[in-house]
């Protein structure tokens, strides 16, 4: 973490803080959200005990719009996401099936953080007409 003291912070200087301290650092999904809200906090309370008039909501809605733009540019700059990832890189993919018996069919996808469970329960005709 980068600490320090002045009276003014040129936000170029900010910017480039930002995004050299990205780069240096390998990313899974979860942990550049981690990152950005302890910034964002320790931000938003040195800014308002400089500045007590400004809402602290205020300095949340304009460090949100600067991170914004900084991950924007570095994906453009560097061509990878922030795990590393080239753009047409995938995750790998699991995939399992037949977890729950009772079902005629019921699968698990996952990729990455994110996971589909899936089932199907197949009925005779007669039966579709009732629900």
């Amino acid at each position: 973490m980068l600490e320090g003291k002045g009276n003014m912070v040129l936000q170029e200087d900010l910017l480039k803080a930002i995004k050299q301290g990205t780069r240096e650092v390998y990313h899974d999904k979860l942990s550049p959200d981690q990152a950005v809200n302890e910034v964002r906090s320790d931000v938003v309370d040195e800014v308002w005990c400089s500045y007590p008039s400004v809402e602290p909501i205020v300095i949340t809605e304009v460090f949100n719009r600067l991170c914004k733009t900084i991950f924007r540019d570095l994906l453009f700059e560097t061509s990878k996401r922030c795990d590393g990832r080239d753009f047409a890189d995938l995750r790998q993919i699991q995939c399992h099936v037949d977890l729950y018996k009772p079902l005629h069919g019921s699968s698990l996808f996952q990729r990455g953080q994110t996971q589909v469970f899936c089932t199907v329960a197949l009925n005779s005709q007669e039966s579709a007409g009732y629900s």
